[in-house]
Protein backbone atom coordinates (compact mmCIF):
# COMPACT_ATOMS: atom_id res chain seq x y z
CA UNK A 1 0.00 0.00 0.00
CA UNK A 2 1.75 2.97 -1.16
CA UNK A 3 1.02 5.59 1.40
CA UNK A 4 2.75 9.68 2.33
CA UNK A 5 4.15 9.70 5.32
CA UNK A 6 4.90 12.67 7.44
CA UNK A 7 7.12 12.98 10.14
CA UNK A 8 7.75 16.67 11.67
CA UNK A 9 9.67 18.27 14.58
CA UNK A 10 9.77 21.80 16.60
CA UNK A 11 12.78 23.85 15.52
CA UNK A 12 14.28 24.57 19.07
CA UNK A 13 11.66 23.93 21.28
CA UNK A 14 13.86 24.03 24.16
CA UNK A 15 14.25 27.27 23.38
CA UNK A 16 10.39 28.43 23.23
CA UNK A 17 9.35 30.52 25.86
CA UNK A 18 6.38 28.76 27.34
CA UNK A 19 6.69 25.15 26.26
CA UNK A 20 3.75 24.12 28.27
CA UNK A 21 1.30 26.54 26.41
CA UNK A 22 3.39 25.13 22.72
CA UNK A 23 2.44 22.12 23.78
CA UNK A 24 -1.29 22.71 24.49
CA UNK A 25 -1.25 24.83 21.27
CA UNK A 26 0.07 22.03 19.30
CA UNK A 27 -2.29 19.41 20.52
CA UNK A 28 -4.87 21.21 19.83
CA UNK A 29 -4.13 22.17 15.78
CA UNK A 30 -3.48 18.24 15.75
CA UNK A 31 -6.90 17.54 16.93
CA UNK A 32 -9.11 19.77 14.87
CA UNK A 33 -6.83 18.93 11.46
CA UNK A 34 -7.23 15.18 12.34
CA UNK A 35 -11.49 15.46 12.67
CA UNK A 36 -11.45 18.08 9.52
CA UNK A 37 -8.73 16.14 6.93
CA UNK A 38 -10.00 13.85 4.60
CA UNK A 39 -6.72 12.37 3.47
CA UNK A 40 -5.73 11.38 6.55
CA UNK A 41 -5.76 7.68 7.46
CA UNK A 42 -3.32 7.36 10.47
CA UNK A 43 -4.07 10.67 12.81
CA UNK A 44 -1.58 13.31 13.63
CA UNK A 45 0.00 11.81 16.95
CA UNK A 46 2.75 13.40 18.65
CA UNK A 47 5.65 10.86 19.32
CA UNK A 48 8.18 12.96 21.76
CA UNK A 49 7.76 15.63 23.14
CA UNK A 50 8.60 17.98 19.92
CA UNK A 51 8.01 15.36 17.34
CA UNK A 52 4.60 14.01 15.42
CA UNK A 53 3.82 12.48 12.67
CA UNK A 54 0.99 11.25 10.76
CA UNK A 55 0.10 8.96 7.27
CA UNK A 56 -2.06 10.14 4.01
CA UNK A 57 -3.86 8.13 1.38
CA UNK A 58 -2.27 9.63 -2.11
CA UNK A 59 -1.53 12.76 -0.08
CA UNK A 60 -5.03 13.78 -0.67
CA UNK A 61 -4.82 17.33 0.82
CA UNK A 62 -1.15 16.99 2.56
CA UNK A 63 0.43 20.01 1.78
CA UNK A 64 -3.10 22.42 2.48
CA UNK A 65 -2.80 20.75 5.82
CA UNK A 66 0.80 20.79 6.58
CA UNK A 67 1.02 24.50 5.50
CA UNK A 68 -2.07 25.11 7.95
CA UNK A 69 -0.16 23.88 10.81
CA UNK A 70 2.83 25.78 10.14
CA UNK A 71 0.41 28.93 10.37
CA UNK A 72 -1.42 28.15 13.20
CA UNK A 73 1.89 27.48 15.00
CA UNK A 74 3.71 30.19 13.56
CA UNK A 75 5.71 32.25 15.31
CA UNK A 76 7.51 28.22 15.94
CA UNK A 77 9.64 27.15 13.27
CA UNK A 78 8.37 23.10 12.10
CA UNK A 79 10.43 20.87 9.61
CA UNK A 80 8.26 18.60 7.91
CA UNK A 81 9.39 15.56 6.10
CA UNK A 82 7.13 13.45 3.76
CA UNK A 83 8.41 10.08 2.77
CA UNK A 84 6.29 8.47 -0.27
CA UNK A 85 6.38 4.67 -0.34
CA UNK A 86 5.13 1.05 1.27
CA UNK A 87 4.09 0.80 4.39
CA UNK A 88 5.31 -3.03 5.90
CA UNK A 89 3.38 -3.37 8.35
CA UNK A 90 -0.30 -2.81 9.10
CA UNK A 91 -1.95 0.58 8.89
CA UNK A 92 -2.81 1.58 12.23
CA UNK A 93 -6.08 4.15 11.58
CA UNK A 94 -6.39 5.22 15.82
CA UNK A 95 -2.82 6.63 15.93
CA UNK A 96 0.56 6.72 13.99
CA UNK A 97 2.41 4.13 15.86
CA UNK A 98 3.37 0.94 15.32
CA UNK A 99 3.99 0.98 11.79
CA UNK A 100 7.27 0.61 9.44
CA UNK A 101 8.12 0.78 6.05
CA UNK A 102 9.92 2.55 3.03
CA UNK A 103 7.25 5.61 3.60
CA UNK A 104 8.92 5.92 6.94
CA UNK A 105 11.78 4.75 6.78
CA UNK A 106 12.04 8.07 3.90
CA UNK A 107 10.92 9.98 6.20
CA UNK A 108 13.17 9.76 8.87
CA UNK A 109 15.71 10.00 6.94
CA UNK A 110 14.52 12.99 4.80
CA UNK A 111 13.95 14.66 8.32
CA UNK A 112 16.98 13.94 9.68
CA UNK A 113 18.94 15.42 6.60
CA UNK A 114 16.20 18.82 7.29
CA UNK A 115 18.01 19.26 10.76
CA UNK A 116 20.33 22.01 8.66
CA UNK A 117 17.18 24.20 8.45
CA UNK A 118 16.39 26.34 11.10
CA UNK A 119 13.35 27.98 9.73
CA UNK A 120 9.97 25.87 8.63
CA UNK A 121 10.43 23.99 6.02
CA UNK A 122 8.68 21.22 3.85
CA UNK A 123 10.14 18.68 1.40
CA UNK A 124 9.25 15.17 -0.06
CA UNK A 125 11.34 12.17 0.08
CA UNK A 126 11.20 8.76 -1.47
CA UNK A 127 12.89 6.16 -3.42
CA UNK A 128 12.30 7.06 -6.60
CA UNK A 129 14.44 9.17 -9.34
CA UNK A 130 11.42 11.36 -10.94
CA UNK A 131 11.05 12.95 -7.19
CA UNK A 132 14.31 14.07 -7.43
CA UNK A 133 13.99 15.43 -10.63
CA UNK A 134 11.13 17.47 -10.38
CA UNK A 135 10.42 21.08 -9.54
CA UNK A 136 8.18 20.28 -6.43
CA UNK A 137 11.27 20.36 -3.32
CA UNK A 138 12.53 23.91 -4.89
CA UNK A 139 9.17 24.79 -5.37
CA UNK A 140 8.46 24.20 -1.81
CA UNK A 141 11.85 25.48 -0.86
CA UNK A 142 10.98 29.08 -2.27
CA UNK A 143 7.37 29.21 -0.80
CA UNK A 144 8.23 29.04 2.78
CA UNK A 145 11.21 31.50 2.51
CA UNK A 146 8.94 33.83 1.40
CA UNK A 147 6.59 32.87 3.76
CA UNK A 148 9.50 33.34 6.74
CA UNK A 149 9.42 37.39 6.12
CA UNK A 150 5.45 37.57 6.52
CA UNK A 151 4.17 39.61 9.50
CA UNK A 152 1.23 40.38 11.45
CA UNK A 153 -2.48 39.57 10.05
CA UNK A 154 -1.10 37.90 6.80
CA UNK A 155 -0.52 34.41 9.10
CA UNK A 156 -4.50 34.60 9.81
CA UNK A 157 -5.67 36.06 6.01
CA UNK A 158 -3.58 33.25 4.80
CA UNK A 159 -4.67 30.36 7.46
CA UNK A 160 -8.42 31.63 6.46
CA UNK A 161 -7.59 31.36 2.28
CA UNK A 162 -6.25 28.43 2.85
CA UNK A 163 -9.57 26.70 4.45
CA UNK A 164 -11.39 27.96 2.09
CA UNK A 165 -12.55 31.11 3.65
CA UNK A 166 -13.45 34.51 1.68
CA UNK A 167 -12.23 37.95 2.45
CA UNK A 168 -15.46 38.66 4.05
CA UNK A 169 -15.54 35.52 6.24
CA UNK A 170 -11.77 36.34 7.26
CA UNK A 171 -12.94 39.88 7.90
CA UNK A 172 -15.64 38.77 10.76
CA UNK A 173 -12.44 36.86 12.30
CA UNK A 174 -9.73 39.61 12.96
CA UNK A 175 -10.00 42.98 13.50
CA UNK A 176 -8.64 44.43 10.30
CA UNK A 177 -9.95 46.65 7.07
CA UNK A 178 -11.04 45.53 4.35
CA UNK A 179 -7.98 47.82 2.21
CA UNK A 180 -5.51 46.17 4.57
CA UNK A 181 -6.15 42.54 3.71
CA UNK A 182 -6.70 43.18 0.08
CA UNK A 183 -3.02 44.94 0.35
CA UNK A 184 -1.49 41.99 2.44
CA UNK A 185 -2.43 39.60 0.35
CA UNK A 186 -0.90 41.69 -3.02
CA UNK A 187 2.04 42.71 -1.13
CA UNK A 188 2.52 39.30 0.18
CA UNK A 189 1.83 36.93 -2.87
CA UNK A 190 -0.68 35.44 -0.47
CA UNK A 191 -2.68 33.87 -3.85
CA UNK A 192 0.15 33.38 -5.55
CA UNK A 193 1.53 30.89 -2.97
CA UNK A 194 -1.78 28.79 -2.64
CA UNK A 195 -1.49 28.23 -6.14
CA UNK A 196 1.89 26.91 -5.69
CA UNK A 197 1.24 24.61 -2.52
CA UNK A 198 -2.26 23.70 -4.39
CA UNK A 199 0.24 22.40 -7.63
CA UNK A 200 2.22 20.76 -5.00
CA UNK A 201 -0.20 18.98 -3.29
CA UNK A 202 -1.51 17.59 -7.23
CA UNK A 203 2.04 16.53 -7.90
CA UNK A 204 2.47 14.48 -4.11
CA UNK A 205 -0.84 12.91 -5.46
CA UNK A 206 0.15 11.90 -8.92
CA UNK A 207 3.33 10.54 -7.30
CA UNK A 208 2.04 8.80 -4.82
CA UNK A 209 -0.20 6.77 -7.40
CA UNK A 210 1.89 5.96 -10.19
CA UNK A 211 5.64 5.93 -8.66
Amino acid sequence: MKVAAVIADIVKSRDLPDRRQFQKQMEDALSALNSGSAGIISPYTITLGDEFQAVYKYGTGLIRDISLLIAHLHPAQVRFAVGIGNLSTDLNPESALGMDGPAFHAARDGLNWLKQYDSSVIQVFSGGTELAESMLNPSLRLVQGVMAGWKGNTWSIFSGLAAGLTIQDILLKIDIKQRAVYKSVATNHVREILDVLNAADREIQRITKHE
